[in-house]
């Protein structure tokens, strides 16, 4: 009876220590379980992240792309407006050399009605008979080119220079040259 006694005990003791075992084994894969869904719920986090982060890369870009166009909107405006001031301004300086050239021409008339050239007599007494027919043919071939280098100063030099003393004998020559 003891020896049965014995075995009972040995055997709930044995018994026991299987339910032991099986409550540690039992909370061993709950941690498990627990540790892979805090791993889950980690990778999740971070695949969010990421995904954000992708986003707000893909938005940053997206507002530089727009950036850049705007600026080459911008730039594209300024030299349209830059070449709108120039053709302007060339408009200008034709519209003044043009009136220019009518109010020299106009000029030299009333000029040559009021009283004779005084270059002629400069040209009389520096130039012999022989070197005036030369003379006469280089500053022929000369004025052209001084008028169109006129036409290409400044705005303002240009005005200086029509409400100078020297643009009356610039006037003289040009109108005893170009009725030859």
């Amino acid at each position: 009876m003891k020896a049965k006694k014995l075995r009972e005990k040995e055997a709930k003791k044995a018994e026991r220590l299987k339910q032991i075992e099986l409550k540690k084994l039992e909370k061993e894969k709950i941690k498990r379980l627990k540790q892979k869904e805090k791993e889950a719920e980690k990778a999740e986090m971070l695949k969010q992240l990421e995904m954000k982060k992708l986003e707000q890369e893909k938005e940053k870009a997206k507002k530089q792309r727009e950036k850049e166009k705007l600026e080459e909107k911008k730039r594209e405006e300024k030299l349209k407006l830059m070449e709108a001031k120039k053709k302007e301004a060339d408009k200008t300086k034709k519209e003044k050399t043009g009136f220019f050239k009518k109010k020299k021409v106009e000029e030299k008339k009333e000029e040559k009605e009021e009283k004779p050239l005084e270059i002629d007599e400069l040209i009389k007494e520096k130039v012999t008979d022989e070197e005036k027919p030369r003379l006469d043919n280089d500053v022929e071939e000369l004025l052209p080119i001084l008028d169109e280098l006129l036409e290409k100063l400044p705005d303002e030099v240009i005005d200086e220079f029509a409400h100078s003393e020297k643009f009356t004998l610039y006037e003289k020559v040009m109108s005893k040259y170009k009725n030859k």
